[in-house]
């Protein structure tokens, strides 16, 4: 049993689950963690409260490892000294760089996040007693809805993880589905509040655990693609800009077109990667996790013996639909750059190009026009 809430205990019960957590991903002995003092039923006092406070961490944890290693890594990534020498770059050139630096550092945070939280995911639910076949997740469910200290520490800091990316997407740059991330987000926080509130727990693991993995490859290619790009911008400088030292120029360029391409390569390979993986956990495996939810799990659960468990239970199925019909407006995106890919050779990111890019590029034909002009001259 918890103490009645207070900031002791919950600070209490935060050092546990994160402790317990790490123990069992560093290959403690997980059964061990189910002692009297650790094993219990939600308690949504304290939980919520304890939810605010991982939040918090979390995101102060994501924003100082963004500024204090990724931006850096960013910067030095995307640029390279025969782009440095010319000091008199223009504000729309620093304004270009500052929001490539940003587009990279989010998409390098992301990889790390969700490559921990599925490696943390696949430690904890795979040793799960229930954790497969499907009618486990359902049997003595809403029963004993107890958890173990790292199955609830992994639980709730996923919510945490979710709350504090709904106020970084809501700081960072503009994208073209900046709505639809944040419903995703809001209804997968929902989803998994309400299904720790209501005991169903083992489905809502099983669910956390399949949607990270795509995410890794893609935000990998992501950075490889933006590298990709700066060199494209690198060579176009270089051939406008040519000097008396060929030889420099020369090797400079030969320099930008071999990284260039085998970035560009990469990124091709990892967005196939990616499309596999997203097909197979979010539009294979996690719609048959909607089908054990909606109808295997009536087998095992009388989801209408009261008022409270009927309207949590049709919650979350309305909550698991809407993820789907997301996953699926996602993967029908995702298409669309297959077949820029197959028709044009190279990978672009649809979901997260800036709504403000195209005035950037008709400020780029402005200034090749004035070039052209000055050329003639």
């Amino acid at each position: 049993m918890l103490k009645p809430s207070s900031a002791q205990s919950i600070l209490e019960e935060t050092s546990l689950i994160v402790r317990e957590t790490f123990r069992a991903v560093l290959g403690g002995n997980i059964a061990s963690s189910s002692s009297s003092s650790s094993f219990r039923e939600p308690s949504l006092d304290v939980d919520v409260k304890v939810v605010c406070v991982l939040s918090a961490m979390l995101f102060a944890l994501n924003k100082t490892i963004k500024v204090m290693l990724v931006e850096p890594i960013a910067r030095k990534a995307l640029t390279r000294d025969a782009t440095k020498t010319k000091s008199s770059s223009s504000n729309k050139e620093k304004r270009r760089m500052k929001k490539a630096c940003q587009k990279f550092s989010q998409s390098a945070l992301e990889a790390l996040i969700y490559l921990c939280f599925f490696l943390v995911g696949l430690r904890i639910v795979r040793t799960q007693a229930w954790f497969w076949p499907s009618r486990n997740w359902w049997k003595d469910q809403t029963s004993d809805s107890r958890t173990q200290a790292d199955f609830r520490g992994y639980y709730l800091l996923y919510v945490a993880r979710y709350v504090a990316e709904i106020i970084s997407v809501g700081l960072e740059y503009d994208r073209k589905d900046k709505r639809e991330m944040l419903l995703h987000h809001f209804s997968t926080v929902f989803l998994i509040g309400i299904s720790y509130a209501y005991g169903f727990t083992r489905v809502g693991g099983i669910i956390m655990l399949l949607l990270d993995p795509a995410d890794v490859p893609l935000h990998v290619a992501k950075l490889f693609k933006y590298v990709a790009d700066a060199r494209k911008s690198e060579l176009n400088k270089l051939n406008k800009g040519r000097s008396n030292n060929d030889n420099i120029s020369a090797a400079a360029t030969q320099r930008a077109i071999t990284v260039g391409k085998r970035c560009q390569f990469m990124a091709d390979v990892l967005f196939g990667v990616f499309m596999v993986t997203f097909f197979i956990t979010r539009l294979v495996m996690y719609p048959y996790v909607v089908y054990s939810s909606q109808f295997e799990c009536r087998k095992f659960v009388n989801v209408e013996r009261n008022l409270a468990l009927l309207i949590g239970y049709w919650s979350c199925i309305v909550l698991l639909y809407i993820v789907l019909a997301l996953q699926a407006y996602w993967f029908y995106l995702i298409l669309k750059v297959a077949i820029k890919v197959i028709t044009k050779g190279e990978a672009e990111d649809v979901r997260s190009d800036d709504e403000d890019e195209d005035g950037e590029d008709d400020e780029d034909s402005d200034d090749e026009n004035e070039l052209e002009g000055k050329k003639k001259k």
